[in-house]
């Protein structure tokens, strides 16, 4: 089984909630500490075989801070990569969601002092999000490959919000009724064919699991 788990508040998410984080990085906040650290007795009730994390920051400290509190400690060193990486929004990070991309376009302008028409949109393409984990499943696939006389196996990945939407939609079909919240798991069943293929399983009850349930399902 997958465990995506999103990190938590941040100095951005939580004091400008209306702004686009992207792969601007801030420290958690003091809460946001506090809340990982609980959060480790919940996803710290499994063994986990491989575990990942995003490179940024924020998702480092999160998984840090959560392994101090897990029942069963982690058998296997913690793995930074850039392909758990938050989806890159380009211009739009940092700036106000209510914001038109033609507004961001000339604030950007005016910032790096160039006309509009030379401002390129930037932000990371859908196929480019879905290569991306593409390559993280073959990742986290060849790592499995050492392991002997296991027939299940654990991987917890600490990514955020903007990724784990997209896995859960694109690669696993499921309908998302309201966005990846601050702090919560998301349990994804995975297997692999004999022809290399990837398939996907997700109970809706499996996602956006609170930080505060008293025990994963």
């Amino acid at each position: 089984e997958l465990f995506k788990y999103r990190c938590i508040d941040t100095f951005l998410s939580k004091f400008r909630d209306n702004f686009q984080q992207g792969h601007i990085d801030f420290p958690l906040t003091p809460e946001g500490r506090e809340t990982a650290s609980a959060l480790g007795a919940l996803i710290g009730q499994k063994n986990f075989h491989v575990v990942m994390s995003s490179d940024l920051g924020r998702a480092y400290s999160t998984l840090q801070l959560a392994s101090e509190n897990f029942v069963l400690p982690i058998s296997t060193d913690i793995r930074q990569t850039d392909l758990l990486r938050e989806v890159s929004f380009g211009l739009c990070e940092g700036l106000s969601l209510d914001l038109s991309f033609e507004e961001i376009r000339e604030f950007r302008a005016k910032e790096r002092n160039v006309e509009v028409h030379e401002v390129v949109d930037d932000r990371e393409s859908l196929s480019s999000v879905l290569e991306r984990q593409d390559r993280l499943l073959d990742v986290i696939a060849s790592e499995l490959q050492a392991l002997q006389g296991v027939d299940e196996v654990n991987v917890l990945c600490v990514s955020h919000g903007g990724f784990i939407k997209r896995f859960l939609e694109q690669k696993c079909g499921v309908r998302l009724a309201k966005k990846i919240q601050n702090c919560s798991t998301s349990i994804v069943r995975v297997s692999r064919e004999h022809d290399g293929t990837f398939q996907f399983s997700v109970k809706p009850e499996h996602v956006n699991i609170p930080y505060d349930s008293s025990e994963l399902p």
